[in-house]
């Protein structure tokens, strides 16, 4: 999925800069390729190393989905012209980083087999941020009643 989205975000970045398009934020489209470039090295170590779902990378797809909403809210309201193949790579990008976030929320554990040690083993090890983060509150709030 994530050399879907960089081979995407790679030939948006090429296509701006070869037609020369007049482009708000030409940086955007340049470092796009390098951000998945590094997301797809640190997943591949992330769950080659690790039992966890990335913090980094469940923070990060959040955030760059309402970066492309933003994206998509300007290009509407300043109603900037925009080629329909650079548009589609662009959704292309979002979508696999959709599917990408949902398999990183399942963690990492999702395809190994199911043994004795993989159920008796301490959640904390396998919990992600956001799991932390709902305990977290849930014992919170249990003690504020």
């Amino acid at each position: 999925m994530l050399a879907v989205a960089f081979m995407a975000s790679f030939v948006n970045a090429s296509l701006v800069l070869l037609w020369h398009k007049s482009i708000p934020v030409l940086a955007s489209y340049i470092l796009e390729p390098f951000a998945f470039a590094s997301v797809f090295v640190y997943t591949y170590f992330n769950h080659t190393r690790t039992r966890s779902s990335s913090t980094v990378l469940l923070l990060f797809w959040p955030l760059y989905i309402v970066a492309i909403a933003v994206w998509c809210r300007t290009l509407l309201t300043k109603q900037v012209h925009l080629d329909s193949t650079l548009f589609i790579l662009k959704l292309v990008t979002l979508v696999t980083g959709v599917i990408s976030y949902v398999l990183e929320c399942m963690g990492t554990e999702l395809g190994l087999p199911p043994s004795d040690k993989l159920y008796q083993e301490n959640p904390e090890l396998t919990a992600n941020v956001y799991s932390i983060w709902v305990w977290s509150l849930l014992l919170f709030l249990y003690l504020c009643v």
